[in-house]
């Protein structure tokens, strides 16, 4: 089982996007980050660059509402790491007025500073 602290720091993070508050989102991330998107998109770098993308994308939404279904805690034995997997829809209201939901299950690995250092999203489309 994983430390609900991990929890409580990704929740942060999600909600720092919500909200975006890029200041709160950067502070719960390494300084160093690899990202695997649903689309295929991956990133390997440091934080200001990934948070210089993160803050261009999320500056082309109004709105984002983040709806979770459950979160877990793991830790990984073998490669002595411990991660907080979720599940969870997000509605992004673009500023062009278009809205998109999408159900995603994101799994964060949590570095021995308690910042996110990888994350792995996989997503289903929804109508």
């Amino acid at each position: 089982a994983g430390k609900q602290s991990d929890v409580a720091a990704v929740l942060n993070s999600y909600k720092a996007w919500e909200t975006g508050d890029m200041n709160a989102l950067r502070a719960t991330f390494s300084d160093s980050v690899e990202m695997y998107f649903s689309s295929g998109d991956h990133f390997k770098g440091g934080i200001d660059s990934m948070m210089h993308e993160a803050t261009k994308y999320r500056d082309s939404l109004s709105k984002v509402e983040l709806i979770f279904d459950a979160w877990m805690a793991n830790h990984s034995t073998d490669k002595d790491a411990d991660w907080v997997s979720l599940w969870y829809k997000e509605i992004d209201t673009h500023k062009n007025g278009k809205v998109d939901s999408v159900y995603y299950q994101d799994d964060n690995r949590i570095n021995k500073n308690g910042k996110i250092d990888f994350v792995s999203s996989k997503t289903q489309k929804l109508k």
